[in-house]
């Protein structure tokens, strides 16, 4: 992409080549030098993709692109019928953190769920170097009036769980099932946090919704 940043629409395109050819992501990694650096280095994709697109990892919280969020993760099934294996992140709150507490637009959650491009690899656990490019979809959370309201309602339930407790577990479902929540710390000395992330049964939903999936 060169030094200008990519835009969500070349970016999409692109994509849509790799699904198209059953790109292997491991030439992908290979063509902007970000290959596994272990047997146990389970990013490497997400590192390789965002460098393929014209993206610079950095540690901010902010978006990937200026654009959009760019989200991935490996599916199982066959074409037309992907299921995602566990569950797409969306970001982690910090129980200390005031960062969450302005309006739901102005949010870091909002931020990262409003528009994000989603890859799919057919990727194997047990061959770290093994996937191909097999799906692939925009989200955009005005794309159905649906989505802002239960996206909403679901945060705002959440955040309400988190500034009230200490530790907020997984089996704390929420209202309409949009999102789901995993605690990531919580021991003693440690700051709480709680990541947010879209649920399966979501998901599945949105390949259908997106016309990944029949």
């Amino acid at each position: 992409m060169g030094e200008r940043a990519s835009t969500i629409t070349e970016r999409t395109g692109l994509l849509a080549e790799c699904v198209s050819n059953a790109l292997p992501v491991i030439s992908m990694g290979r063509a902007v030098g970000k290959v596994p650096a272990s047997l146990q280095d389970k990013n490497w994709r997400g590192r390789a993709l965002e460098a393929y697109l014209g993206g610079q990892s950095t540690s901010h919280a902010g978006r990937d692109f200026e654009d959009g969020e760019l989200k991935s993760t490996r599916v199982l099934g066959s074409p037309g019928q992907w299921r995602i294996e566990q569950t797409l992140r969306i970001t982690t709150l910090s129980h200390t953190s005031g960062a969450h507490l302005k309006p739901f637009e102005e949010t870091p959650f909002y931020d990262k769920i409003s528009c994000f491009s989603c890859v799919m690899f057919d990727s194997q656990k047990s061959d770290i170097e093994s996937g191909r490019f097999v799906g692939t979809f925009v989200f955009r959370i005005d794309d159905d009036a649906r989505f802002y309201s239960a996206i909403r309602q679901d945060y705002e339930f959440y955040l309400e769980k988190i500034f009230g407790s200490t530790r907020v577990t997984s089996r704390v479902k929420s209202t309409n099932g949009f999102l789901g929540c995993r605690q990531t710390a919580g021991k003693a000395g440690v700051e709480s946090a709680t990541s947010l992330y879209i649920t399966p049964r979501k998901f599945n939903d949105l390949l259908v919704h997106y016309g990944v999936n029949h």
